[in-house]
This record gives structure tokens, sequence and C-alpha cells, in this order.
């Protein structure tokens, strides 16, 4: 049986929503395409770096790292298992947004059915996601958040998007887990 839920956080833009929010919007089309070239380099021509490059100030800020790093992995891979398995049981995660552009949260085991088509979708057209880094990781004992600024883009469609994953996290016995994982794009550009 599919969960569907009204997201129950107010849509208020933290002080670090807004400041990623107003950073992104300032990369044009081009720069988007010159960032997606050069993720491999440690800095770049619009001042962005590949979450790869994310200094960790403790031991449990590399291992959320490294899991938003095993998401990014998964999607590019166009694995649904492995998107799946980096999230807690029972995590919410996005689904869609609505026509009055509220959001809708399912549980991880509903979103299943919902990653497998959306990577089979991406794969079709070869879509590629970047996370960048993240102003701040915040971390308070068993549970951390962090909004992680993204790309996604498919130089074959000339098509791509940029926007922010609002993460949230929680250690269990077997490491982090994401506990909840929203996303909101800020822009987009498709010129079939």
């Amino acid at each position: 049986m599919q969960q569907i839920h009204d997201a129950d956080k107010p849509i208020n833009e933290s002080r670090e929503e807004k400041v990623l929010v107003k950073r992104l919007s300032g990369l044009t089309t081009i720069a988007v395409l010159i960032f997606a070239h050069v993720t491999a380099a440690q800095s770049n021509p619009i001042g962005y770096q590949a979450l790869e490059h994310y200094q960790a100030t403790s031991p449990d800020e590399g291992k959320i790292v490294k899991l938003v790093l095993a998401y990014q992995k998964a999607y590019n891979s166009y694995d649904a298992e492995a998107v799946l398995a980096v999230h807690l049981p029972g995590a919410m995660i996005k689904a869609e947004t609505k026509g009055d552009w509220s959001e809708h949260l399912v549980t991880k085991e509903a979103y299943a059915g919902i990653i497998a088509d959306k990577l089979a979708t991406s794969k079709l057209y070869n879509f590629k996601l970047i996370f960048l880094t993240p102003e701040k990781i915040t971390v308070q004992e068993n549970t951390a958040e962090s909004i992680v600024p993204f790309i996604l883009y498919s130089i074959s469609q000339d098509y791509w998007e940029k926007g922010i994953f609002n993460f949230e996290f929680r250690k269990t016995d077997s490491g982090w887990f994401i506990s909840r994982n929203t996303s909101k794009i800020l822009d987009l550009s498709y010129n079939p």
C-alpha cells in the first residue's frame, strides 16, 4: 500500500537555502555545461566544487558526504536498489509536486517503483546528477541535515536543471542513512 503524505514541514526557506538559491541563480546555461565537463577539477570557473571536494570537519561529516556521493553514484549508474539502500526504512522521500506546487512525500518502500521508472527514463536520455558542496552539514549527535546543491543534465537532450536537495540523516548501529529527502528545482533549460 502506497503511503502519500503532504510535507509536514513549512515551506520557509532557511538562511542557508536562501544563500544557495542566490548562488545557483547566478549560474548561466554555459556555466552549467562548463561545470558538467570539469567536475573532476577541484576548482572551476563558476566557483562551485563537486561534493567530492568537500572538506569534512568531523568523521560523521565525512561519512555523510560518502553517503550522498553513494546516492549520486547510484543515480548515475541507474541503480534503483542502490538509491534506495542509502535511505532508512520508512524514510520520507519527495515523490512529486502537485499542480498547486505542494510536495507529496512517500515512504522509501512506496518510492521503489517511482525511482525505478525515473531511472529508466534517465538512462534512456543519459541524465547525470552532480552534487555540489553544501554551505554546511549540521550534525547533532545521531541526526544531521544539509542542503546540497545539484545539477542534473543531459548533453544529448540539451537539458539541464539546477536546484537543491534538502537531506535529513539519522545515525543507526549500521551507520548513517537518509531519513528525509526532498528537492527543489530552481532553474532549468531544455532546447529540443
